[in-house]
Order: C-alpha cells, then structure tokens, then sequence
C-alpha cells in the first residue's frame, strides 16, 4: 500500500501521460516558465502536453513514475534505452515534504 510515509517507483505508462504532464507543467509554471520568453514558453508548453509525452513514450522513451500516497509527486525519463535520465522533476504541493525522498528515489 502506497501511504504519506512511502515514495513508490514504478514505469510510466500512456495512462500516466496526463498526470505526468500536469505536473511537469504545474512545476515549470512555477519555477521556470516565468524566465522564457513567450516563445520559450509556448514551445515549452507545447512540448509537455498529455500528447506529446505519450508519443515520446510510444516513440522509446522511458519515463519513471514517483508515487507518495497515492498521488504522482515525481517523475524520471530516460531518453531511450542506456541514454541517461532526461530529466527529473518533484515537488508538487502536498507531497512537498516528500520531494527530497522522490528526487533521490528516481
């Protein structure tokens, strides 16, 4: 059972698509989107809906998937098989308290 005191890691899958991309947007709102210009922004955007990272999953993209009492509080993704992380993200609020636990968990 996945509670407040438990990160659980598992692999993404297409149906994580929506969830993954609300918090990667939800996080860049916050602490790197207001740095772009509207371009960078819109491209930004653009780059993480629920679409667009299900393709790249589809395309071999592996993205990891951080739970914290039954909520997404992070996400990992490797470019494609042996290629490195492409990046992490944690923090959402409520699983705030969490987020050191989620990024070093992924």
């Amino acid at each position: 059972m996945n509670d407040l005191r438990t990160v659980a890691i598992r692999a993404g899958e297409a149906a994580d698509a929506e969830s993954i991309s609300m918090l990667i947007l939800e996080l860049a709102e916050r602490y790197v989107l207001p740095e772009f210009p509207a371009e960078g922004r819109e491209r930004f955007s653009t780059a993480h809906t629920p679409a667009a990272i299900a393709a790249l999953m589809e395309s071999g993209y592996r993205y990891l998937v951080a739970e914290c009492g039954g909520e997404l509080g992070g996400c990992a993704v490797e470019r494609s098989a042996g290629g490195g992380l492409g990046g992490v993200v944690s923090g959402r609020d409520g699983v705030d308290h969490k987020s050191q636990e989620t990024t070093h968990a992924l």
